[in-house]
């Protein structure tokens, strides 16, 4: 039988804890940003403005790849649909396009 040590929490890339708990911190902040408006199949999730990237926002990728409607512009797939608005927020949800837009105006 052969004794080893184990080696150390910098040694295996650990941070530091206190680095973890910020972490944790700023991950709380986020969830606790989130809205979700409906239940099951209906819900839409509110993600706060900022929440998007500034290079993603301007791509011209995005313009390719989106449509632009009423208040932003949404991208639609057979699973989910995702609308990024004017002022910034997201909203996403396995349902229309219109739901979206609906939700986005307080509806």
């Amino acid at each position: 039988m052969t004794e080893q040590t184990l080696p150390d929490a910098a040694a295996l890339g650990q941070k530091d804890p206190a680095d973890h708990a910020a972490a944790q911190g700023e991950a709380k902040k986020f969830r606790d940003s989130i809205t979700v408006n409906g239940t099951g199949w209906d819900a839409v999730v509110e993600l706060p403005a900022g929440s998007v990237p500034a290079e993603l926002s301007s791509s011209p990728l995005l313009g390719e790849l989106t449509t632009a409607v009423t208040g932003g512009r949404v991208i639609s797939t057979a699973l989910v649909s995702v609308l990024l608005t004017d002022d910034g927020r997201v909203f996403a949800g396995a349902v229309p396009s219109e739901r979206l837009q609906a939700a986005a105006v307080g509806g």
